[in-house]
């Protein structure tokens, strides 16, 4: 066998109709051939398959005539215009085994000599596409070094060696090298215009956490890059800071600046994870200096994995901002749990919106000593303690909130410091607090506030939590707290339940057109352990409680419970279910001076709301004055001066208010 070919390419101009190409070299494998369709009008290089592009004959065959018998079929006729390109490569091994005074057989040997030759045939054919230097000139030197040729361009010094030269200033080759420039910022993007400005400044306009390094693979520690972003935009007064979608691990990352934004692509695709188990993954302001502007999107925070979270370790710490917001932020166990999700401490004038905070391992958000804040549309579930916990706050707006599942409340409302302050001055509207672990909404300190269309209903279980009540108001600092339309059933214990705790008791209650039970049928009456009222008073201080109209159905115990001796209690209207108004006649036999009747109603009568009217007098003159006395919550005393013949009287008892 010869290689007669000096070639080891060729290359074929399709017709629309040719499918065989036969080649002019010989090759030993079909894996030894490479083929490439060619672009004709922009000579790209697609690679074909074998198989599903072509095949392929007469691989190890040997020449016939000096000529080659190869042939490579494509499955399709090649398109006029259309190029077929097609090289032989070898890998460059020597596979055969000679072995001493073995047989001698000259095709074994033949193939040897063939396989060297074809591969020296491969190396020529690559060093032809390389620059060479002249017939007759000297060997040239080495490139320099690469730090040394970096952004110059090629050129030759006296003797023809390569050196590395910088471009010809305002020359193509040197705009293209300062445009390529990353590093300069008066070149790159500092050189092309953009409306009246340059891109760089444009770009600046919104930073990147990528700018400065971070990697958002959820490995890497992004900590430095992050707060290499928060001091340049810092350093400029503020501004936004992108977090392009990924998955970031950081840790206690301090942001003690005014108005900087750090902004995600959503809550579902850009992720940061806590890599510490016992700091928060942000810590915003410091709590001594008063920082102003700033905000948090569109991003979902959890503990990295393998950490497990203890105290001090949550989402984000906010401590004294000032106008401040937070939206379509996330907090969930994913993949590991957090011990908190937002703690706000000595804020003023934030919003929060569409954000949602779960599966926490203590309280899900918490304000303290924060001022003017305004929540919507957002949630707090699953928590292992509260869902939502204000300390010592006042001037919030809540609507549309909810609370479900948590392990204790769902709204908890009391100060560590009562003595010096108290919350105060909160609106919620249309929130619900359902299916806690105790009552759902606990209001031990809370003052001059409103609740419209609020929901207190269901605990987790009536063996966990037997005494959980819908709504629980108590303490002093529990006053001018006004409810409408809100709903409290379905709960273990009481509906609502206001109650002295000891040191005082709530005042100036005012609850109207809410619902204290169920339907008729009880389906969802409250008193789910076995015992429980719509609304229940307890101790002595409770005073100043007023009931307007409203729904006292279904409960287990009974629609109203007041074993509170405090005054001004009232019910006002006619609420459906209590019974609030009893009329009847009643006879006193002859001789006898005193009488008890059984009002019947749901809330004790005063002696003021007692009337009796004298309908006969077996003797007249005989009974000249007469009077009630033991009012009682279910009985009264007629009294009279004198009764010798009989005497009946008609009565009405009217609940207060009433």
């Amino acid at each position: 066998m010869t290689v007669s070919s000096q070639t080891n390419s060729a290359t074929f101009l399709g017709n629309g109709v040719a499918t065989a190409f036969p080649l002019p070299f010989r090759f030993f494998n079909n894996s030894d051939i490479f083929a490439y369709f060619i672009d004709a009008s922009t000579g790209a290089a697609t690679p074909m398959v074998i198989g599903a592009d072509y095949t392929l004959t007469g691989a190890g065959e040997p020449e016939v005539n000096g000529n080659a018998v190869s042939v490579l079929t494509t499955t399709a006729p090649l398109p006029t215009g259309r190029g077929l390109y097609v090289e032989r490569v070898m890998q460059q091994v020597q596979e055969t085994d000679i072995v001493n005074q073995g047989e001698f057989f000259a095709s074994t040997h033949e193939d040897v000599f063939d396989r060297l030759t074809m591969l020296i045939q491969q190396s020529n054919s690559n060093s032809q596409g390389a620059i060479r230097v002249a017939i007759g000139d000297p060997e040239p030197d080495r490139l320099p070094p690469a730090p040394q040729r970096a952004n110059l361009l090629l050129s030759f010094d006296s003797g023809g060696n390569p050196i590395a030269v910088a471009p010809v200033s305002g020359s193509a080759s040197d705009l293209a090298l300062n445009l390529a420039n990353d590093t300069d910022p008066l070149k790159g993007a500092a050189l092309v215009g953009y409306k009246g400005r340059t891109v760089a400044e444009r770009l600046g306009d919104v930073v990147s956490v990528k700018d400065f390094g971070a990697k958002g693979d959820g490995v890497a520690d992004d900590t430095p890059a992050f707060a290499a972003a928060v001091s340049h935009v810092a350093g400029l007064d503020g501004g936004v800071i992108r977090v392009p979608s990924g998955t970031y691990k950081i840790s206690n990352l301090q942001i003690p600046h005014n108005r900087v934004f750090i902004q995600g692509e959503s809550s579902s695709s850009t992720v940061i994870l806590n890599a510490s188990a016992s700091l928060p993954t942000i810590t915003w302001g410091d709590g001594v200096t008063l920082f102003y502007g700033g905000g948090l999107s569109g991003i979902r925070f959890g503990s990295a994995s393998g950490v497990t979270a203890t105290t001090g370790q949550m989402a984000v710490r906010f401590r004294k901002l000032n106008q401040f917001s937070v939206t379509s932020v996330v907090c969930s166990q994913s993949p590991s749990q957090l011990n908190g999700g937002f703690s706000f401490e000595a804020c003023s004038q934030f919003t929060i919106n569409g954000c949602s905070v779960q599966n926490t391992k203590f309280d899900g958000v918490r304000f303290t000593d924060s001022l003017d804040f305004y929540v919507t549309d957002s949630r707090s579930d699953a928590n292992a303690s509260a869902g939502w916990v204000f300390d010592g706050s006042e001037g919030a707006y809540f609507k549309g909130c909810t609370s479900y599942d948590n392990g204790a409340s769902a709204f908890y409302f009391g100060s560590t410091a009562t003595a010096v302050r108290i919350n105060k001055n909160m609106f919620f509207s249309s929130c619900i607090g359902d299916t806690s672990g105790g009552t759902n909404w606990s209001i031990f300190d809370l003052a001059d506030s409103q609740f419209v269309a609020c929901w207190g209903a269901t605990q987790k279980s009536t063996a966990i939590n037997p005494a959980a009540n819908g709504f629980a108001l108590a303490g002093q600092y529990c006053k001018s707290l006004f409810f409408t339309s809100c709903t409290a059933i379905n709960n273990n214990s009481h509906g609502f339940l206001i109650f002295d705790s000891g040191s005082s008791a709530p005042n100036n209650i005012h609850l109207t057109s809410c619902q204290f039970g169920s339907t008729a049928n009880g389906a969802n009456g409250n008193g789910k352990s076995g015992a429980g009222f719509g609304l229940a008073l307890s101790g002595a201080g409770v005073n100043n409680v007023r009931v307007i109209s409203g729904s006292f159905s279904g409960n287990a115990s009974g629609p109203y419970l007041n074993t509170s001796s405090g005054t001004e209690n009232f019910v006002i209207g006619n609420p459906v279910g209590l019974k609030t108004l009893a009329r009847g006649i009643v006879g006193i036999a002859a001789g006898s001076t005193t009488q008890v009747v059984s009002h019947g109603l749901d809330i004790a009568p005063l002696l003021t709301t007692i009337t009796l009217t004298l309908t006969s007098n077996g003797a007249p003159g005989d009974t000249t004055s007469f009077w009630v006395s033991n009012v009682t919550a279910t009985q009264f005393t007629i009294n009279m001066n004198a009764n010798t013949a009989g005497i009946n009287f008609a009565w009405t008892a009217r609940a207060p208010g009433i």
